[in-house]
């Protein structure tokens, strides 16, 4: 990465932040002074030294160490067959008050919650009882305009732009992405609505999923401004480079009008056959108005009764037109007394288009940036059998098209609003950028960064049935990492600390020894609540991680790119990570895993287990390698 992107990025935790406050992102409402005393030592280190103490001495410690108002719901933990002298052990050190919580309650299937201006340790399932009302600002996450989107289409009636907000696409990632079965339509409790006055989403949920809400909504501003951030400098730099020479933004393009392409069955902007008015191309060559009425009664002649077919040697009503065996008029029959018929249609043949294309050929230069053809100019058009080649800039391609769209009324326009052309974005990125912002949000904290590192390093490591416990305390004392073991995941799995493990591995990193040594007895890694966490691979479905990936340089179309179909293509990236990594953990296939675009943010909002996470990773930075090799 260069210093100057690298640097850039590397503030881009701290403005975020900044700007998040200056513009009021925090939800409403705010926690009041105690609570807000919580929140903050919540964040604070923590730790944790207890062997079979019982839950009440273990409260104490803590409200005298960290100086906040702690209480067990006691109704609630007798209800779960709990109380306040149920032993507890735990060794926790390093992390936050929040993350050992965490660890050494999800051990009693307790949780707790910030309420009454205290924190509230209670079940799980009551804490599912307690719903929390707080309205989040989302005004700069819904806007309909902004540089990942296209422009917003012009009003087919009015012509105006509509510049309005898009919440139901954040609503969908929300809901999807975050305890998705704890929402009304999943059948839990917590609801949510959108307030268009205050621009605002309004939550009805746990405090848990509101923690991780605030969480993705951060996640998802940190990394759109990231990959501003990196536009904005791509754009300096190419901006610096000389200009490029006009010849090379130009593109060959052929128009095919027909004729010989009618007998392949060809139509549209590939080919085909268009009744129009002769006179509008072989009369006038600097209007087309005359062309404007072309293409009522766009009926095939032989399929007209008799009676209504011309007389076979008809002249023809202009010189340009084809032979009267082929016909090439729009009109009435010339035979029949005005209002006494209805128009008839005829088709014309490949001598007809032929004539068309010469003579577009030589009406284009006239109309079309007049200044830009040769042999001024860059741009040259020639006539071929039924159609154009033209050689000229996108937005004289445009033009060309509407052109044509408007002489040959059943042409269709590649660039129009009802074709399959969408305007490019306002934020132009030359293709896939190793100097790309890569690291998905929220980014790791020290000490899961700590963990991401080690798990990076070479270890050799030999066991001979040795216990389970022997192989976790070796890991311990090499890596200096605080390793978790979910004992009741492994109990349910008929595993425990004396489980045999025989292994000799050399030189590889540890990532891979874990692997290696857990996946025979069915088990994996997790990084969660600040640790490396050891468990079954049935639980660490119910562990997922989502992650927020930046992935717009990968998705949208490049400026030098064929100005035709999706601006922004996200789903071609969706089937190749979804079909290439772990393909059967997927929600499609039944699995637990899920990706959603959020096209507001140039993301991809990524729930996986820890180990697909780090598949991901990898395969995005190949596609950016491959992508930027071949400039």
């Amino acid at each position: 990465m260069s210093r100057t992107l690298g640097s850039a990025l590397v503030c881009c935790s701290l403005l975020t932040a900044l700007a998040s406050h200056s513009l009021g992102q925090e939800a409403r409402p705010r926690p009041n002074e105690a609570e807000a005393k919580i929140e903050a030592a919540l964040e604070q280190p923590a730790k944790f030294e207890f062997v079979d103490q019982p839950l009440a001495d273990v409260i104490e410690q803590l409200t005298q160490r960290h100086k906040i108002a702690i209480q067990l719901d006691n109704k609630a933990l007798v209800d779960a067959g709990l109380g306040s002298d149920t032993p507890t052990t735990a060794h926790v050190e390093g992390v936050t008050l929040r993350s050992a919580l965490k660890l050494v309650l999800n051990q009693l299937d307790l949780t707790y919650v910030v309420r009454d201006e205290v924190l509230m340790i209670t079940t799980k399932t009551e804490a599912e009882n307690i719903q929390v009302f707080k309205i989040y600002p989302v005004r700069d996450l819904v806007a309909s305009q902004n540089e990942f989107r296209s422009p917003p289409a012009p009003d087919a009636v009015n012509g105006e732009t509509i510049h309005g907000e898009d919440y139901l696409e954040l609503i969908e990632l929300i809901t999807t992405t975050i305890q998705p079965t704890s929402w009304d339509e999943g059948t839990g409790p917590g609801q949510i609505e959108e307030y268009r006055h205050s621009h605002a989403l309004a939550f009805s949920q746990t405090a848990e999923v509101h923690e991780e809400i605030a969480a993705l909504l951060a996640a998802l501003r940190q990394a759109r401004h990231k990959q501003l951030v990196a536009a904005k400098l791509l754009d300096k730099a190419a901006k610096k480079q000389p200009p490029a020479d006009p010849a090379s933004t130009m593109k060959l393009k052929v128009y095919r009008l027909g004729g010989q392409s009618q007998m392949s069955g060809g139509g549209g902007a590939g080919g085909g056959f268009f009744a129009v008015a002769a006179d509008a191309l072989a009369g006038d060559k600097t209007a087309g108005d005359k062309a404007a009425g072309a293409g009522a009664a766009q009926q095939p002649a032989q399929q007209q009764p008799a009676a209504q077919q011309p007389p076979a040697q008809q002249p023809a009503a202009n010189p340009a037109a084809p032979p009267a065996a082929a016909p090439a008029t729009v009109g009435r029959d010339p035979t029949s007394t005005a209002g006494s018929s209805p128009p008839v249609a005829t088709m014309p043949d490949a001598e007809q288009f032929d004539r068309w294309a010469k003579e577009l050929a030589e009406m284009l230069p006239e109309i079309v940036a007049p200044e830009s053809w040769e042999p001024e100019g860059k741009g040259f058009v020639r006539a071929a059998p039924g159609g154009l080649v033209v050689r000229q800039t996108d937005a004289a391609h445009r033009k060309i098209a509407q052109l044509l769209g408007a002489l040959l009324p059943e042409y269709t326009d590649p660039y129009s609003s009802t074709g399959e052309y969408e305007a490019s974005v306002r934020l132009a990125v030359p293709g896939p950028q190793l100097d790309w912002p890569q690291e998905a949000e929220p980014g790791p904290n020290a000490n899961e960064a700590a963990i991401e590192k080690a798990l990076g390093a070479k270890l050799d490591l030999a066991f001979v049935d040795a216990p389970l416990s022997d192989v976790i305390d070796f890991i311990r004392q090499r890596t200096q990492l605080d390793v978790h073991v979910d004992s009741r995941a492994l109990a349910d799995a008929g595993l425990g600390m004396d489980t045999p493990i025989t292994r000799r591995l050399v030189g590889l990193s540890l990532r891979a020894a874990l692997r290696l040594m857990l996946d025979e007895m069915d088990l994996t890694y997790v990084i969660r609540n600040e640790v490396l966490m050891i468990t079954s691979k049935t639980e660490s479905e119910n562990m997922l991680v989502y992650k927020v990936y930046p992935v717009f340089d990968l998705v949208v179309r490049p400026p030098d790119a064929p100005q035709s179909g999706a601006a922004v293509d996200y789903q071609s990236l969706v089937e190749v990570l979804t079909a290439n990594i772990a393909p059967t953990t997927w929600d499609e296939v039944g699995g637990p895993g899920a990706v959603q675009p959020f096209a507001n943010a140039g993301v991809l909002v990524i729930s996986q287990t820890t180990q697909v996470h780090e598949e991901i990773v990898g395969y995005l930075r190949a596609l950016r390698e491959v992508g930027a090799d071949q400039k």
